[in-house]
Formats: C-alpha cells, sequence, structure tokens
C-alpha cells in the first residue's frame, strides 16, 4: 500500500506539530500494510533538515513570508493551498492520502473531487478555529478584522474535514470540542502523541538518591508556572531533612537561566541542555512530576518521561490525552493524576516509596502499550482495516 502524507509542518520541525507528524509518520512506516510513505511537507533548512527514514519519501515545499501573505490574500488557510497542482500530482499512485492539520480541509476537497476512488484520512492535532480564535482574543481594529476573514476561512476548511473517510483527533476533548462547533463524525478515532524509545545502548549512573526531574522550554508561559509549582513541592518535602537525606529536584529546560526562582533545597537546575545532556537526565532520575495547570493540547513530555520508564506525577491538565492509561486497572499506576496542588507533595514522596524496579516495569509497559510508535502502528493498522484499504 502506497501512502501519501500531507502537513504543513516540517518532519524535524523542532514543535507540537512537528513532533505529532513524526508520529504519525513512523507508525505509517511500522504499520504491517504500508509498503512506502511519501510526505509533502514544509521545506526545513539548516539544523532541522535531513529526516531520514529507508520507506519515506520526503517532498518539501517553500515557505516564507511572501507566501503566507499570498495565503491569506486568497483565503487559503495554509500556505500548502499555493501548491494545489503538484500536490494533486504527487498523490496520484496514493492508495491512501492522510492530510494532518484540518487547515488542509480545502486541499482534501480538491483532492476528493479529483481522485474520488481514493481514501482519505484527516489527522487533527488541534481544532483550529478554536485555538484561532484564542490567538485572536482581544485584537482590534484592522487585526480584528484580519483575524476575522482568517478565522472564515479557517472555519471553512475545517468544517470540509467531516467528509474525510475518516478523521482522527489527538484527544477525546477535541473529539467533542470538534462535533459540538461542526457536528458529530460518522467515522473517528483517537491518535495520541507518541515518542520514540530512547537508545537502549546509552547507561546512565544510578541516582545516589531519589530524583524528581521536571523538563520543558520555559519561554512558554506555562512551563513557567509549573516551574514554580515544581520549586515549592522541592521546598515542602526536604523541609526540615537533613542534606544526605533529601529528595533531589532537578529542572532543565532551554531559558530557564533568565528565570529568577526562590531558593528550595535539594533543587538543582539545567539551563538549555544538549539532547544528549537532556537524555541523561532522564536516565538518571527516579519520577517525573508534571505539575502544569493549564494550556492546551497533549503534554508530551509525560509519554517522553514514561519511554524511559519514569512513573509521573501530574495535574490534571498533564493528563489530558492519557484517559486510555488511566482507565487500564493495572498500568494506570504510572500516572498519578492528583486533583489538588496542595497534595502533590505527599504523592510525590509516595511514587518514591514504590519499588524502584516495579515502577520502571509498569511505566515501561505504560508506554509501550500506549505511547510508543509501535502502539501508533497498531492504531493506523486499525484504521486502514476499516476503510478497507
Amino acid at each position: 500500500m502506497q501512502v501519501t502524507v500531507i502537513s504543513p509542518n516540517g518532519l524535524q520541525e523542532l514543535s507540537g506539530g512537528g513532533l505529532y507528524l513524526r508520529s504519525l509518520v513512523q507508525g505509517l512506516a511500522e504499520a504491517a500494510p504500508v509498503r512506502a510513505v511519501r510526505v509533502l511537507s514544509k521545506r526545513m533548512t539548516g539544523a532541522s533538515a535531513g529526516y531520514r527514514h529507508p520507506q519515506i519519501q520526503q517532498i518539501e515545499f517553500a515557505k516564507n513570508r511572501l507566501l503566507d501573505v499570498a495565503a491569506r490574500v486568497l483565503l487559503r488557510p495554509t500556505f500548502l493551498g499555493l501548491y494545489h497542482r503538484a500536490i494533486a500530482r504527487h498523490c496520484a499512485d496514493a492508495d491512501v492520502v492522510f492530510l494532518h492539520n484540518t487547515r488542509c480541509g480545502g486541499i482534501m476537497r480538491m483532492l476528493r473531487a479529483r481522485y474520488p476512488d481514493k481514501k482519505f484520512v484527516m489527522v487533527s492535532d488541534n481544532v483550529e478555529a478554536d485555538l484561532h480564535d484564542q490567538r485572536s482574543a482581544g485584537k482590534s481594529g484592522l487585526r480584528r478584522l484580519l483575524a476575522g476573514i482568517e478565522s472564515h476561512a479557517v472555519r471553512g476548511a475545517e468544517a470540509c474535514c467531516r467528509s474525510a473517510d475518516a478523521l482522527t483527533f489527538i484527544t477525546r476533548t477535541d473529539a467533542e470540542l470538534y462535533a459540538r462547533m461542526f457536528g458529530p463524525v460518522t467515522r473517528q478515532a483517537v491518535l495520541p502523541i507518541t515518542v520514540k524509545a530512547p537508545d537502549a545502548g546509552v547507561q546512565a549512573a544510578a541516582p545516589t538518591r531519589p530524583t524528581v526531574l521536571f523538563t520543558g522550554h520555559f519561554g512558554f508561559p506555562p512551563n513557567v508556572d509549573s516551574l514554580r509549582i515544581f520549586v515549592r513541592v522541592a521546598q515542602a518535602v526536604n523541609q526540615g531533612r537533613a542534606e544526605h537525606e533529601r529528595i533531589a529536584f532537578v529542572a532543565a529546560g532551554a531559558n530557564l537561566g533568565k528565570l529568577a526562582l526562590d531558593d528550595a533545597p535539594g533543587l538543582t537546575c539545567h539551563d538549555s541542555p544538549s539532547v544528549a545532556q537532556m537524555d541523561l537526565l532522564f536516565r538518571s532520575a527516579t519520577a517525573y512530576l508534571a505539575p502544569v495547570k493549564w494550556g492546551s493540547g497533549m503534554k508530551t513530555k509525560v509519554a517522553e518521561a514514561l519511554s524511559y520508564s519514569l512513573a509521573v506525577v501530574a495535574l490534571p491538565n498533564a493528563g489530558v490525552g492519557y484517559e486510555a492509561l488511566q482507565e487500564d486497572a493495572t498500568l494506570s499506576r504510572a500516572l498519578d493524576v492528583v486533583g489538588d496542588e496542595a497534595d502533590l507533595p505527599t504523592r510525590t514522596l509516595a511514587c518514591l516509596q514504590h519499588a524502584p524496579s516495579d515502577s520502571r516495569a509498569i511505566a515501561w509497559q505504560a508506554y509501550s502499550q500506549f505511547y510508543s510508535t509501535a502502539s501508533q502502528a497498531r492504531r493506523l493498522e486499525a484504521i486502514l482495516k476499516q476503510l478497507g484499504a
């Protein structure tokens, strides 16, 4: 089976959209009926270029400010709308076409008219109309007018997605929101974020004391607020403990050094660690704390922690998208969702008191079953089977 994937993101793009595109493409490459995957996506340059996989063919389209302006003038919610002829040509030999991002709804409508016998799957990683409205709030004058025009184009594209042969969402919450905004969907599924397993050949020294990790990009306001909660948990857990009895709390991520933080016993901060350094921090941790109170979408950091066999303690916002794990009678122990921030210190200590080998085994099983590339391949195989592809 030949599959074509269309996305406004780049395969090596360092963004939520780029990560989700890789999750989709890697899953398709491992799906049993798929012979080859062709990806039509944004051209990446510099350090972000050069994605390689034996089953994946890349065809990239340039994006720049001029093309963005042209797309808006022509009421096309994605720059890919300017390449509709080339896109149609590259889809000619595809059995199934996956379109990543509901802004591509108009492109799907064009392709369906040209290729009525092909199957089309729309893959949503956000309800784009709702996201656009949130970003446009507070604008006035000409900016408000332009935002309103773009909102109309985005809603039109997103409404087209109901005609896809299958429509997938990153979370159940998004599926419910889309149905409220645009009406029920006949055939839908949830495709959560998945991440590749870390390199099994890399070893790290076992921690000399229990270590709780939190990571993120600290130019992002929800992560900044989460870091301050992380510091307060460290203060509460280590209050009154002798130095040799303290739990280690480790925070790491870009822009961390720009923040002024309260002192906390046992707290260590790593500003903008390299990929290799971040890998070692995960391998050296005992548990992961995700005290995220706000922000949209599924938090990748939770899946990443599970991939390193780390049990996770999280606030409810960080648990969004992980409902399947929370509902599993056995594996739900890998993710403790805490309703009240005040309970985080005691629940973090409770997590650390479990036998490390048992905690790691449960976390790895949870990752393997729900958030690994193999698990995504299984979901995609089920969708393709339902389509009769």
